[in-house]
């Protein structure tokens, strides 16, 4: 696995200890997929599954970062290269905001 990631994902604390959940997922793959490492799919596809919570409203780009091993700043960067923008703020409420600051 690579470094930078970590080896299990924690989740809700629980009197004051994160709880860790490892989950091992199998998949078929085309013979062409050997291509890259066993290191950069599993970085890869936890990158992905963290971008899906994040657009999913699931998790928070924090916790992705956290998650990935990221600092904040290299999360919104990669999120961003994805398509996820660093903020999520819905236009209606921005300009009910706007509206009243006037």
């Amino acid at each position: 696995m690579a470094d930078w990631l970590p080896d299990a994902i924690a989740t809700r604390p629980r009197n004051g200890y994160a709880v860790c959940m490892t989950v091992t997922v199998t998949l078929d793959l085309p013979p062409d997929a050997d291509a890259e490492s066993p290191d950069e799919l599993v970085r890869r596809l936890r990158l992905l599954w963290a971008l899906d919570e994040v657009r999913q409203g699931r998790m928070t780009r924090v916790r992705a970062a956290h998650v990935l091993g990221l600092g904040l700043d290299d999360f919104l960067r990669v999120a961003s290269e994805h398509g996820v923008d660093a903020i999520d703020y819905d236009v209606d409420d921005f300009r009910q905001e706007l509206a009243q600051g006037s």
